[in-house]
């Protein structure tokens, strides 16, 4: 017909992520990754804080302990805790070797991830 706009088709609903959607997703899994790839370490010290100090625990007595988690701290790069922060304590049938320490991650700025890391053996 003269005069008469042409027929338009009905709009269809988009589908999946618009762009600024996906731009706000990848920033997302972008900050959660920088944030494990700072914890990984953390983690990482952590497992070997709990195997040394689970050797530990198989010694004779409480200054052996402590002598086998140093020798075994610098083997293994432990830095965050030391053979006097050990609490050791005589149980029936062996020792009882526990710890706790905490390590701050920085992330950016003032933002830190704060790990509060505790264990004992056995």
């Amino acid at each position: 017909m003269p005069g008469h706009p042409p027929a338009r088709h009905p709009a269809r609903p988009q589908a999946g992520l618009g762009l600024v959607s996906g731009v706000l997703a990848l920033v997302a899994v972008g900050i959660v990754l920088a944030a494990a790839a700072r914890a990984l370490p953390v983690l990482m010290e952590y497992r070997a804080v709990s195997d040394a100090v689970r050797q530990a625990a198989q010694a004779e007595n409480a200054t052996a302990a402590r002598t086998r988690f140093e020798r075994l701290s610098q083997v293994e790069g432990i830095q965050s805790l030391t053979a006097s922060d050990l609490q050791i304590d005589g149980a029936p049938g062996g020792l009882r070797v526990a710890f706790a320490y905490q390590r701050e991650v920085p992330l950016a700025g003032p933002v830190f991830l704060t790990f509060k890391l505790h264990g004992s053996a056995p």
